[in-house]
């Protein structure tokens, strides 16, 4: 019986070789197919929106609430009063809101109050650059009061003000005198209950708010913060607002974690104010939704 020739001693070879590394490949791919479905986590959880109470003496309008500040201060003190108390300088966005802030000013007997409204540095006078603490640009010219923003000697924040029975609305100011100031709250909370086995990290988690009927209103990431510069008279200072406030950012297996708007502002659409909100939250795992109704309570 003869041997078997190197050359197809050879071909053998290579053919064993192939096969042991297909079967190799193989199995790493069915590793890596299992880490990587193993990483995607489906989190198990139960998600409550909830309408947050208006205290005494708010004027509120649905989903949110305002606070009229009668201590006369500078813009600077007036944006630190209302976020160290959880709510930020008024951010009218539509007439509506524009005409709650005045009827405000009108009961108060006020001519004006400031309002979260700001010029970047170096923005282009007099009306490039405004935007609202949140970051979102001030786009409708109906909501500024005739003739503004003129820029009359680096007037770089904003109040709202009754000029006139005929001229009321946005006015650009200096920001160092001192007036009374106007606090808002979006009157939205949720609570987050984890029934899996692994901690959620809520952080990188996407809130997104949607009207009755499915307009988007705003889409925020809970570990949000606001950083932004305002030229006051000459000096510049450095402002920070969290979007969310939570009591922890990390919920436990089987734990929950409550979290409030905090200096969200929900830009509605045509200027109407809804009065049904579906809250959503997703990424990390998570898809949930709750519907608000802030008409029937």
């Amino acid at each position: 019986m003869r041997g078997i020739s190197p050359i197809v001693a050879t071909v053998l070879l290579i053919a064993i070789v192939v096969a042991i590394g297909a079967l190799l490949y193989m199995g790493v791919a069915q590793m890596i197919e299992q880490s990587s479905t193993q990483r995607g986590e489906i989190y198990t959880v139960m998600f409550d929106a909830y309408k947050e109470s208006a205290p005494s003496g708010a004027y509120g309008v649905y989903f949110h609430y305002y606070i009229p500040v009668s201590t006369p201060m500078n813009w600077v003190d007036a944006f630190n009063y209302c976020k160290e108390r959880g709510m930020f300088l008024a951010t009218p966005t539509n007439k509506p809101q524009l005409d709650t802030l005045i009827k405000i000013l009108e009961d108060k007997g006020w001519y004006n109050a400031y309002v979260g409204v700001y010029q970047e540095p170096d923005a282009t006078e007099p009306d490039g650059g405004w935007k609202y603490i949140s970051g979102d640009p001030v786009t409708s010219p109906i909501l500024w009061a005739d003739s503004q923003p003129d820029d009359a000697n680096g007037q770089d924040v904003s109040r709202v003000g009754i000029f006139s029975p005929t001229n009321k609305g946005l006015d650009d100011i200096g920001g160092v005198l001192l007036f009374p100031s106007i606090c808002e709250k979006v009157r939205i909370g949720f609570t987050v209950t984890n029934q899996s086995d692994s901690a959620i990290r809520l952080q990188p988690v996407i809130v997104t708010v949607y009207d009755h009927q499915n307009n988007l209103l705003a889409t925020k990431k809970v570990g949000e913060v606001y950083n932004f510069s305002v030229d006051i008279s000459g000096t510049v200072y450095s402002f920070s607002l969290p979007a969310f406030k939570c009591d922890t950012y990390e919920v436990p297996p089987r734990g929950s974690a409550s979290c409030s708007f905090w200096g969200v502002s929900l830009r509605t659409q045509g200027g109407f104010e809804p009065y049904i909100l579906k809250v959503c939250l997703t990424g990390e795992g998570l898809k949930v939704c709750d519907t608000l109704d802030f008409y029937r309570g």
